[in-house]
Order: structure tokens, then C-alpha cells, then sequence
């Protein structure tokens, strides 16, 4: 009769701990979407550098969830869509923070509720990654893992000034993956606003005209004592059959200027 009753105890034990590790393994959850608050910055003109900012939400009705932490790592793949962290990109907790290489593997949050974070392309390309939401109690994870998809284009812009021309180059990236600009069977029109400074005065130019091979075009001549100032505008006018035209634009865009001469 002991032995039964012991059985029926012991029965009831893991029945119980089978129910609360189902109850840990659901009782978190989390949501993430990007958070532009600066109107010329959106989802569809990054550039290599930016910090793109993410808010994550994270629910828990685990009574012990104020005692938690919730680790975010993003996921190496293999796959070659610049997943390797602190090579092809920064996972940041604040846009203030300009190391470009850490040990940390990941970052945490140390209670649930909205927090902020961001990723900072170190390259051009298309990105496409997995990050994993892990949540742990007293250094021990806790639960199943969330996985997060995360998905986003960054370009480059370079402008190489020779003895007599000015050349633009917009790169979306060095992998055959990488075709944010260059789809195929799409024209890429461009329209560039650049600010010219020759000792103490200032001049506008607007060139236009199809990217050609590798994002490359030429603007046009250029004064022997003249500067760049800044990049006021880019435009990108992608054109496909009888499709209507999809257009992005770069407001102040950061520039590469390379000189030869």
C-alpha cells in the first residue's frame, strides 16, 4: 500500500513540474518593429552607419518575471545576408554607443515591458536575420526561445573626383544577394543635389541620368579649386516595364569623396 501511495505522490510531482515547465515555456512573449521618429529617416533609405532603431515589447506573466533578464543574440546562419555580428553589423541598447567590436554575443533587458535597441550596418546589402529571445532566471535559461525575424537594405554612397570629372557611385552591395538596386530587369534613374564650395563661394549642381554597371554614373566636370560641401538629396527611380516607379530618397546622405587628383 506505501509503495502505491509513494507512486501516486511521485505522479503527482512531475505532474506538477510538467505543468509549470509548460507554463514558463509560454508565459513570455515579445513583439519588435522598427521605430523612426525622424521624418527624412525611414524603413527604405539606410545607409551603412545608420542606427536603425527597433522598440521590443516583451509580456510576461510568470510572477517571477521581475527577477528576470531576456537576452537577445542574433543567429549566424551561414547564409550570406551579413549575419555576422561585429563584422557586418552592431547590436547596440542606446544610438550613443559607437563601438564598432564587443565580446558581448548578445544584449539584455532586465525586465519585461517596451525597450529600445538598435542595429547599425557596418556594410552594404541586404540583410536578412534571426535573433533569438532567450529568458533567464538567475543565470539559467528559462523556457523556449523566441525566434525574431529582422529584415533590411543598406547602401553606400562614394563620389570620386579625377582631374576633370566628378563620378557617383551607389553600392547596395557585394554578394549576388545583395540586390536592392540592382533587380533584374530595372532601370535605376538617379537625381543628385550636391554643394559645391570654391574658396568662398557656394554653388548648387543637380545631375540626373541612369546608373549604370555597379551603381556607378558620371556627374559630370568639375572646377580644379572646387570642394564637396554635402550631399543635399539622392534620388532613386526604379523602373520596371508598365509598373509604376518606385521611388527612394536620401536626405543628406552621408558621402564617400575619394580623390584623384
Amino acid at each position: 500500500m506505501r509503495q502505491i501511495v509513494y507512486i501516486l505522490i511521485l505522479a503527482l510531482y512531475l505532474g506538477s513540474c510538467n505543468k509549470e515547465d509548460r507554463a514558463t515555456e509560454t508565459s513570455y512573449q515579445t513583439i519588435v518593429k522598427e521605430n523612426f521618429s525622424d521624418p527624412l529617416k525611414q524603413y527604405e533609405n539606410i545607409m551603412v552607419d545608420d542606427y536603425i532603431p527597433y522598440l521590443i515589447t516583451i509580456e510576461d506573466s510568470d510572477s517571477k518575471s521581475e527577477k528576470a533578464e531576456y537576452r537577445l543574440t542574433p543567429l549566424y546562419e551561414g547564409q550570406p545576408y551579413h549575419q555576422m555580428l561585429w563584422k557586418d553589423f552592431g547590436l547596440y541598447r542606446s544610438n550613443e554607443d559607437k563601438a564598432t567590436l564587443k565580446e558581448e554575443k548578445y544584449i539584455s533587458f532586465s525586465k519585461k515591458g517596451t525597450h529600445h535597441f538598435y542595429i547599425r550596418p557596418f556594410v552594404s546589402g541586404t540583410f536578412k536575420h534571426t535573433y533569438e529571445l532567450q529568458k533567464f532566471v538567475e543565470g539559467k535559461a528559462v523556457g523556449e526561445a523566441i525566434k525574431l525575424k529582422v529584415n533590411f537594405n543598406a547602401i553606400k554612397i562614394k563620389v570620386v573626383i579625377s582631374d576633370l570629372f566628378i563620378f557617383l557611385n551607389v553600392n547596395d552591395g557585394e554578394n549576388e544577394t545583395d540586390r536592392y538596386l540592382s533587380p533584374e530587369g530595372v532601370t535605376q534613374h538617379y537625381k543628385i543635389v550636391i554643394h559645391y564650395k570654391d574658396k568662398e563661394e557656394i554653388r548648387y549642381q543637380v545631375y540626373s541620368g541612369i546608373l549604370g554597371e555597379e551603381g556607378w554614373a558620371r556627374l559630370g566636370l568639375i572646377g580644379s579649386t572646387e570642394t564637396i560641401e554635402a550631399c543635399e538629396q539622392l534620388t532613386i527611380e526604379q523602373k520596371s516595364g508598365d509598373l509604376p516607379p518606385f521611388v527612394i530618397n536620401y536626405y543628406y546622405p552621408k558621402i564617400e569623396v575619394i580623390k584623384y587628383r
